[in-house]
């Protein structure tokens, strides 16, 4: 049952990507990793882009203490590990099946804060040169994954007990923005290797990718309830830590 229902979805999204066209896809995608670059540059150069509560430019303020980079290197070990353990999780089998050092993407951010995104961000593209050599999908996760964790960080790293509507709204807002942006980077950069054709990555690739996204999504819910009760009690979670992180608006 669950095979036919993930076929139709597939199906269904790669049908609503032909109409797109693949040509005015990639176009686009090409621009957006000019975005991504920006917005990394931003980031490390130590702002951020805020909606909330109001539209502007901050100047971040991380506390880089002992537990920041105990916080950093812990998600740098995990993620290396899970690459390198190559657990893959297989809802349906040629179907839907992913890494489960994906699972830490959408979690460890939101709980520890910028030093995970750094850890996570770091962890994959040393993993992935290692496995394959340096190449532009290695260094997408330096010009886009460590920044493009952070916005997990910031839309739910406040609210992720997933017991509220607000906590709720923040994670689905934060997640597909950072899981669209994600897809796009991956595909744009995958076609401009020369690993896939244009026509099957702007299409069956990126379908496959959504239904990944969406699985994600439901599972992250889960281990976010489970989780943070867990390291409120142990006062892991970053802000139970005084000036872990703070920001100041500097523009408007």
């Amino acid at each position: 049952m669950l095979r036919e229902v993930l076929e139709e979805v597939l199906k269904t999204l790669i049908k609503c990507f032909l109409v797109l066209g693949h040509s005015r896809l990639h176009f686009l995608g090409c621009i957006f990793l000019l975005f991504a670059a920006t917005y990394s540059a931003l980031f490390y150069a130590g702002f951020d882009i805020k909606l909330r509560p109001k539209i502007g430019i901050v100047k971040i303020r991380q506390k880089w203490g002992v537990k920041s980079f105990v916080y950093l290197i812990a998600c740098l070990l995990l993620k290396i590990l899970f690459e390198f353990s190559g657990f893959t999780l297989v809802i349906v089998p040629g179907i839907l099946a992913f890494k489960v050092s994906l699972l830490l993407d959408g979690i460890l951010p939101a709980f520890f804060g910028i030093p995970a995104a750094y850890g996570i961000g770091l962890g994959a593209a040393f993993s992935d040169i290692i496995h394959n050599g340096y190449s532009a999908r290695s260094m997408s996760y330096i010009y886009w994954g460590i920044a493009s964790y952070n916005i997990l960080f910031k839309f739910y790293g406040e609210y992720p007990d997933m017991r509220s509507l607000k906590s709720w709204l923040s994670y689905t807002y934060g997640w597909w923005c950072w899981a669209i942006g994600t897809s796009i980077v991956w595909t744009t950069t995958i076609v401009l290797e020369g690993i896939i054709p244009l026509e099957v990555a702007w299409s069956a690739y990126l379908g496959l990718l959504t239904l990944v996204m969406m699985t994600l999504y439901m599972l992250n819910i889960v281990f976010l309830y489970l989780l943070y009760p867990i390291f409120k009690k142990y006062d892991l979670y970053w802000k139970d830590i005084p000036n872990f992180y703070a920001y100041t608006y500097v523009f408007p």
